[in-house]
């Protein structure tokens, strides 16, 4: 059982499970928490990658647009997102 507990808690540290909560926890909830850390990790670093792309791809529009062209907006990519920032940009567009 110590070599697992001694494998174990490196990344349980890493995975900000404090050494208090380590020791009342079970190694089975450990390794839980250290999996739902890994996958909020992967998550992060995919949101990180959709955005770098999302912008990759919006300096070349904004760049060769026409003048007439509107100006891309976050509502275009993310609808629900900016839904009320939509709604006052158009509002005073309209005033």
């Amino acid at each position: 059982m110590s070599d697992v507990v001694d494998a174990v808690y490196p990344a349980a540290l890493e995975a900000g499970i404090a050494v208090e909560q380590f020791w009342n926890l079970s190694i089975a909830e450990v390794q839980d928490l250290i999996n739902a850390y890994a996958q909020r990790r992967k998550a992060d670093l995919k949101k990180s990658i959709r955005m770098q792309f999302l912008l990759a791809s919006l300096i070349p529009q904004y760049i060769l647009r026409d003048e007439k062209d509107p100006v891309p907006q976050p509502w275009d990519y993310y609808p629900e997102l900016f839904k009320e920032e939509k709604e006052i940009y158009e509002k005073a567009a309209a005033e």
